[in-house]
């Protein structure tokens, strides 16, 4: 993907996907995420695609493995324009087992700062919700 050959937001789409409450049934799981400002900040992007007339997609996963999806890596490689909006996504520590027992986890700004690493600039240009509503309103 060429992120200098940059798609017009005219053109484009709001991917909402496996944004479902079932990680809230577990209490103590939900409160380790990463992102408190998760649900508003999907919903202030729904409403900016909605006010500007453009098509919003909800996508649930429902795959025997839907917490490790490659979405914006396959989108990427089908050759979209792709933006991932960081403060919109959200995740948990993963756990690291050895044998049955937890010796370690990865910790959720380490998983963070890893997304960014890996799909910026190769598979996805990196934007926060308030850069990509601004940036709608622009156009």
């Amino acid at each position: 993907m060429s992120l200098l050959h940059r798609f017009s937001l005219a053109a484009s789409a709001l991917l909402v996907i496996d944004a479902q409450d079932n990680f809230k049934a577990t209490a103590a799981y939900w409160a380790r995420r990463n992102n408190l400002a998760f649900e508003a900040n999907v919903a202030s992007l729904v409403t900016a695609y909605r006010e500007a007339n453009l098509p919003i997609y909800y996508v649930l996963h429902s795959d025997s493995d839907p917490g490790w999806e490659t979405t914006t890596r396959v989108a990427a490689d089908l050759g979209y324009d792709v933006d991932f909006v960081i403060d919109a996504t959200l995740t948990f520590p993963i756990p690291y087992r050895e044998d049955g027992k937890l010796v370690g986890e990865l910790g959720v700004a380490e998983i963070e700062e890893r997304t960014r690493f890996v799909l910026r600039d190769r598979f996805a240009r990196i934007v926060d919700t308030a850069q990509l509503i601004n940036e709608i309103k622009a156009s």
